[in-house]
């Protein structure tokens, strides 16, 4: 067997390893500006579940989940604005 064909499985091993992994665990939910978002159980801490992709909280509580939303959200509108 050449070395090849030797570590060809290995990415299959990965990434059914990847797509077998649980899928985060909501936590809560916090409201702003008449929109509900969701809270999420990551392996690094919580998360707000985002369109774009999940918003790191600062610590694992909804008040500052809904901080980190709203500095999130800031620097967005900033960031569309500059273009």
């Amino acid at each position: 067997m050449n070395r090849t064909a030797a570590l060809f499985p290995i990415p299959l091993l990965l990434s059914a390893c990847i797509a077998a992994s649980p899928d985060r665990e909501p936590v809560g939910k916090i409201e702003f500006a008449g929109q509900t978002y969701v809270l999420d159980q990551a392996p690094q801490g919580w998360q707000i579940r985002m369109p774009e992709g999940p918003v790191p909280c600062r610590a694992a509580t909804e008040r500052d989940c809904y901080w980190s939303l709203r500095a999130h959200l800031a620097a967005q509108a900033i960031s569309d604005e500059l273009g």
